[in-house]
């Protein structure tokens, strides 16, 4: 059972060290960043008990409203007010949810050993629809019309129709896929293992190409022109032509380059050994701010004002004011 005062919503304010002038403003190179505990909400579905594990939050979405993070460890999902800083109660969905992304009709979430996809409703919490994906799914995208699953152990990936959970159908990609984007027609993959990326064509799964990149291919990103992507083992991300994948260049960033955003023009990368985000300029690869985050942050979603980076071993979310001052 639910405990009370997670029903009625936490609010975390008094528990966060921020002060108002460090979320208004913007921060300046290698500032730290402000954190969100998500401690309390732990505590209290694990009733106290000893040892419990911690939520080790590694995926974060925003829905057009909310935040939503996933508590892998703790097998639920929560929805954060990005305003207001208060945390709803956990919704429970599979075994180690490890990737979330939204849509219009709902909320999608990766559970990697519960070998499913659930749509929930952000407004209840209820479930809308349960896929079966088998071989670890761990990554989530949306083209617009349909969820992309990439299959960590299946050297696979799977489509299902958005509006209705059928699934259309699994291509073959490399091995140990992670991170998805979409560039308006076609799916780029990363293949952690062959150090590859995997180009589909988004109706009908075909294979476009593969492409060298650096060691370890984590998180993907497309900014309009070229798609990027994390190298986690080479502290390094590297950008692709979208026409025709040839790399156009490689960029030194931090240790365990892993989630990558692009939002509003700026592009963002979560370094999870180093705990720092960078912003990297574009046009050039190169860094322009690196801002530290609490321990091993992954997933980085934008409300629009805010990034919010997930802190997998602090149990927080780092947040950073986009409002240039």
């Amino acid at each position: 059972m639910t405990p009370p005062s997670i029903k009625r919503g936490l609010d975390l304010s008094a528990l966060v060290a921020v002060s108002a002038v460090a979320l208004s403003s913007f921060a300046q190179d290698n500032a730290l960043l402000p954190e969100f505990s998500l401690r309390p909400s732990i505590e209290q579905l694990n009733a106290g008990a000893p040892n419990s594990p911690g939520g080790g939050p590694e995926a974060v979405a925003f829905d057009g409203k909310s935040i939503w993070v996933g508590l892998q460890f703790s097998n639920t999902v929560t929805r954060i007010s990005p305003a207001e800083r208060i945390i709803d109660r956990p919704i429970v969905v599979g075994e180690r949810p490890t990737a979330i992304v939204a849509e219009p009709s709902g909320l999608w979430v990766a559970n990697l050993l519960g070998e499913s996809v659930i749509k929930i409703n952000p407004a209840d919490g209820k479930t809308l629809a349960r896929v079966t994906v088998t071989d670890g799914p761990g990554g989530l995208l949306f083209d617009g019309k349909n969820i992309w699953v990439s299959q960590r152990t299946g050297q696979r990936v799977s489509k299902i129709d958005a509006a209705s959970g059928r699934l259309l159908g699994s291509f073959a990609v490399g091995a140990r896929p992670l991170g998805m984007a979409f560039d308006g027609s076609s799916i780029w993959v990363a293949n952690q293992h062959d150090d590859t990326v995997t180009r589909l064509n988004a109706d009908d799964g075909k294979l476009l190409g593969s492409f060298a990149v650096g060691d370890g291919p984590f998180g993907v990103a497309f900014d309009g022109k070229s798609v990027w992507v994390t190298n986690y083992f080479s502290h390094s991300v590297t950008q692709l032509d979208v026409k025709d994948g040839r790399t156009i260049g490689t960029f030194p960033v931090g240790d365990g380059a892993s989630g990558i955003l692009f939002d509003q023009g700026r592009l963002w990368v979560a370094n999870s050994g180093d705990h720092t985000v960078m912003e990297l300029e574009p046009s050039s690869g190169r860094v322009l701010t690196t801002l530290h985050t609490g321990r091993n942050p992954f997933g980085i979603a934008s409300d629009g004002e805010r990034l919010w980076i997930a802190n997998a071993s602090s149990d927080s979310l780092s947040i950073h004011s986009l409002v240039r001052r």
